[in-house]
């Protein structure tokens, strides 16, 4: 009877062995990367630190235009998401915000344009800050900037950023007052678009109380004083060109037309999402003949490129306006079966046909790839 009874300690001992390490086994191997991000959210605590609480805009592919740079308080202070990055990216196409902090409304650009949007949108950028057991912050650990993996109440346009930065650089090497722009020549999606002088878009609306036209109505004769001359959209206001009148963007729209002779409305936003996730994507317009838009004459203007090569076809034209110097660089690229449309203006500049020309290329350089 004692062999027996030993016998059934021993075997309850092993069954209780094994039902522990069977449950620590489980613990470590199934739920152990589970119950470690926990312990590691239990660490941090989110905290809304963007500087302005609007929906985000972004390029073609995802990337932010907007809440994408990150100042470090000093001290306890939480860090700050800025709304717009130092660099001014893109600052014509974005436009800039008025009112009080942390309710301002769009004033220009895309963000008046879907200001109604923009303004719902909730954390899709949120900083992370380390906390001890009592909950309070412990600044000598640092934080974490993590960003929703869907978007919500957010504008996608059809600008890529890294082509933005390529052509702004340009402009900045080559410019001292103009614009840029560069489009697809197949669907007319804009790719990057630019005017100089830019402006801070963070002091906009100090600096500039009343509200100028940048673009969002191109044919308002109005006119921002000198002063303000920053806040102009040169790449979507009327110019003198091939014996009409067009924007630097229509301009471009009609160096891509050559291909087809086809003429579509250019492209800038590629789809707007609500609150609830839904995407709703932009209508193109309907294909027209380039010659009823912009007349015989501008169409039949670029007949003979003034520089022809494997990388691209360039057309260089000086017009005046109001007595002052315009010299446009048109180009496609490449210049055997053309992907992209590039134009270039360069304001009252002596040397403004080989500035606008010194723009062009290294714009086609950037891509074909041999920028890069």
């Amino acid at each position: 009877m004692s062999e027996r009874r030993a016998f059934c300690v021993m075997l309850g001992f092993m069954l209780a062995l094994a039902l522990l390490l069977g449950h620590y086994a489980y613990r470590q191997l199934i739920c152990g990367p589970q119950l470690a991000a926990a312990a590691r959210e239990a660490q941090y605590r989110a905290v809304d630190c963007r500087e302005e609480a609007r929906g985000e805009i972004y390029d073609r592919h995802g990337f932010l235009f907007t809440s994408r740079e990150t100042v470090t308080a000093d001290g306890d202070a939480a860090p700050v998401i800025r709304r717009y990055g130092r660099d001014g990216l893109a600052a014509h196409v974005l436009g800039y915000l008025e009112g009080e902090a942390g309710s301002r409304s769009g004033a220009a650009g895309i963000e008046a344009e879907y200001d109604e949007l923009l303004r719902d949108g909730g954390g899709a950028v949120t900083v992370y800050v380390a906390v001890d057991a009592r909950g309070e912050r412990m600044a000598a650990v640092g934080y974490q900037v993590r960003e929703e993996a869907q978007k919500r109440d957010a504008v996608v346009l059809t600008l890529e950023r890294r082509l933005q930065k390529r052509v702004e650089s340009a402009l900045d090497h080559h410019l001292l007052t103009g614009a840029a722009v560069v489009m697809d020549v197949q669907q007319r999606e804009v790719w990057a678009m630019a005017s100089r002088p830019s402006f801070d878009q963070c002091e906009a609306a100090q600096r500039y109380p009343e509200r100028y036209v940048l673009g969002l109505h191109p044919e308002a004769e109005f006119k921002p004083p000198v002063e303000a001359s920053a806040l102009l959209d040169r790449a979507r206001q009327a110019y003198p060109v091939a014996g009409t009148e067009l924007s630097p963007l229509e301009a471009c729209n009609l160096t891509a037309s050559l291909v087809s002779g086809r003429w579509r409305e250019p492209q800038l936003v590629s789809y707007t999402v609500d609150s609830a996730g839904e995407a709703r994507y932009a209508m193109p317009e309907v294909w027209r003949d380039v010659t009823g838009v912009v007349g015989p004459a501008a169409a039949a203007a670029l007949t003979a490129p003034a520089e022809a090569s494997g990388d691209m076809a360039l057309w260089g034209m000086t017009e005046k306006a109001d007595g002052e110097p315009l010299h446009w660089a048109l180009a496609l690229v490449p210049a055997a079966q053309p992907r992209w449309a590039v134009a270039v203006l360069v304001e009252d500049a002596a040397d403004g046909e080989e500035r606008a020309a010194g723009a062009a290329r290294e714009i086609a350089a950037a891509l074909s790839g041999t920028g890069r």
